[in-house]
């Protein structure tokens, strides 16, 4: 069976074989913008009428002389002039591939022009002949590219050139005297495709008239016979008469011929649904004018807004150089302050060690205490420098990450031993908790510990008694990967909840008795801030007056996009319990 089957698919054409067949999609449910077929049914009572005379054809003959009686009814519908004749076919897909087999010839080369889009069967029906098929695109307003219809004409010397009048599947007439030039430019047949004539203001009749290798090609079924498949085709009398031959016989069945005898007796009422259509097609052409003038205004109106936007931009691009170019100054100046100051303020610190150790003799207690404020005022004033010049760094973009896996236990330790100096407050107590699911990270040590030093100096600063509690717990975050979030909580004097989103800004400081007796510069806290983020973190603040604050910054387990970190944490570590040690 399957060699039979193989040897019988194989006479036939393998280009045949190949190709897609001219398919009818469904379109139930569907709004066919580009078919304008007849929506309207028959009256009832004509609809009876109808059935009542299709019932009395003699189906078990063949059709004869009804379908010349269609054609004479039709010629006389179109107002056929002396010296054309009309020849029927099986809708106009029949008229589209008989004409396709008149210009055939075998041995050679013959082309078909068409703008596209265009009806399908013009390349279909080509492509069964072995035609050479040439499509020339549209404008993009769906208008015949003359110059390009004229130029394709010229190269191909087509024996066929179509022009769909109204265009399937763009619906539009185009401007008649481009169809003049194109059909005395044609070398062969020029076939006025007007399937959809009846939904037109005008037709091609006249241009028929004058060029006898103009052929007009109609069908029935947007004249409300879409389910008969009646198509003719028109023209000069002696190419019908040629191309007729090629027509299978009987190829109008009676019934449809019978049908559409009955549709021309009626053509009134058929006439009367074509000016429903076309005043229903001219409101809507009405509408969508208003609309685009609409949206030509609006575009307009948008284009100037554009323009000012534009204008704003540039103002805007203005500022902002300017902005960068002092920002840039402001970090160099601080720079270059920051490290003309260090020199004296180190030699002023050593003065003071020397003078507290008593090597140039002893102190007066009057004399110490004098030194002592020395000295403390030159740490105050190195830290300043030292922020002032971490600052201008990061605004810079010249600091320096320099991440590594550590131990949290480590990080506690130093900062525990870093702070014991200075706990000479006996009410105070600073507190490490043991840190909750994690044991290492991968970020840099130094600017986490910058970052968690600024926050526990702070607490001590403001805490009369109770305690400063340090804390690191893990958790997820927002992307699911997991972070750490250091805390430092205290039971100082509070914060308002006016001044949080003002803490953690430049030179930032909240008036009250203990900031007045506490100096300081306000640049710890927004440098942190910064430090967090190029950590790939963030800081928080949470406070009640009275109460105390809490200041965390959360950061990811391991700094993104750093490289080197290969060595994960085992989960043995990551749940152990260790002693943070005492320095």
């Amino acid at each position: 069976m399957k060699a039979a089957l193989d040897r019988a698919l194989g006479v036939l054409r393998d280009d045949l074989r190949a190709m897609h067949a001219y398919a009818v999609h469904p379109s139930a449910g569907l709004i066919k913008l580009d078919a304008m077929e007849n929506p309207f049914r028959l009256p009832a009572e004509l609809q009876r009428a109808l059935g009542e005379r299709l019932g009395a054809v003699a189906i078990n003959r063949y059709p004869g002389e009804r379908t010349q009686d269609l054609a004479r009814a039709l010629a006389a519908h179109a107002g056929l002039p002396e010296g054309q004749a009309l020849m029927l076919g099986n809708g106009s897909d029949e008229l589209i591939s008989l004409l396709a087999m008149a210009v055939s010839k075998p041995g050679q080369r013959v082309a078909v022009l068409a703008p596209l889009p265009g009806f399908v069967m013009y390349g279909l029906s080509s492509a069964y002949q072995h035609l050479d098929f040439v499509g020339v695109p549209l404008t993009a307003d769906f208008e015949l590219d003359e110059a390009a219809m004229l130029a394709a004409i010229a190269e191909h010397r087509p024996a066929i050139v179509y022009l769909a009048y109204p265009n399937n599947p763009t619906a539009n007439l185009w401007d008649d005297a481009v169809i003049e030039r194109i059909a005395e430019a044609a070398p062969g047949l020029v076939v006025i495709d007007e399937a959809y004539q009846p939904f037109a203001a005008r037709d091609a009749m006249a241009l028929m008239a004058r060029h006898p290798q103009v052929l007009i090609m109609r069908t029935m079924s947007k004249f409300g016979l879409a389910g008969v498949r009646i198509g003719y085709l028109m023209g000069h009398a002696e190419l019908i008469h040629h191309i007729d031959k090629l027509r299978p016989p009987y190829n109008v069945s009676v019934l449809n011929a019978e049908a559409g005898l009955f549709a021309l007796e009626h053509a009134q009422v058929y006439e009367r649904q074509a000016a429903a259509l076309r005043d229903g097609r001219a409101a809507l052409q009405a509408a969508l004018a208003a609309a685009r003038a609409q949206v030509e205004a609006l575009q307009s109106e948008l284009d100037e807004t554009n323009r000012g936007v534009l204008a704003l931009y540039a103002e805007l691009d203005t500022q902002a150089q300017q902005l960068r170019q002092a920002t840039e100054l402001k970090s160099r100046f601080l720079a270059y302050m920051s490290h003309e100051f260090r020199t004296p303020i180190s030699s002023i610190r050593s003065l003071t060690r020397l003078l507290l150790d008593r090597i140039d003799g002893p102190l007066t207690l009057e004399q110490e205490r004098q030194i002592n404020f020395i000295r403390t005022t030159s740490e105050e004033f190195a830290d300043m420098v030292n922020d002032l010049l971490d600052l201008a760094k990061v605004e810079a973009g010249r600091i320096d990450i320099s991440p590594a896996w550590f131990e949290l236990v480590d990080l506690f330790a130093a900062l525990r031993g870093m702070f014991k100096p200075v706990l000479v407050n006996p009410e105070v107590q600073l507190v490490f908790e043991e840190p909750q699911g994690v044991s290492q990270l991968f970020t840099d040590n130094a600017k986490l510990s910058q970052i968690l030093r600024n926050f526990i100096s702070n607490a001590l600063k403001f805490t009369a008694q109770g305690e400063v509690r340090v804390s690191a717990v893990v958790g997820d975050g927002p992307d699911g990967a997991d972070e750490v979030t250091f805390s430092v909580r205290d039971t100082g004097i509070g914060i308002a909840p006016e001044f949080h989103g003002a803490i953690f800004q430049d030179f930032a400081q909240i008036d009250s008795p203990i900031q007045k007796r506490l100096r300081g510069t306000g640049l710890g806290l927004s440098l942190s801030k910064r430090l967090a983020e190029l950590l790939g973190g963030r800081v928080a603040l949470s406070s009640t007056p009275g109460v105390g604050s809490v200041f965390s910054v959360t950061l990811p387990l391991q700094l993104p996009g750093a490289t080197g970190a290969t060595e994960a944490a085992t989960d043995a570590e990551a749940n152990a319990v260790r002693e943070v040690p005492d320095a």
